[in-house]
């Protein structure tokens, strides 16, 4: 589970409000804000 790591907590909320962040694919799809 990539979003419960501490250094990708920072892409969560953007995965989130995409409601795309159901799995590792989600940091793929988003760039490195």
């Amino acid at each position: 589970m990539a979003f419960h790591r501490s250094r990708d907590r920072w892409f969560v909320p953007a995965c989130v409000q995409r409601g795309d962040c159901s799995s590792v694919q989600c940091e793929r799809e988003l760039p490195l804000q």
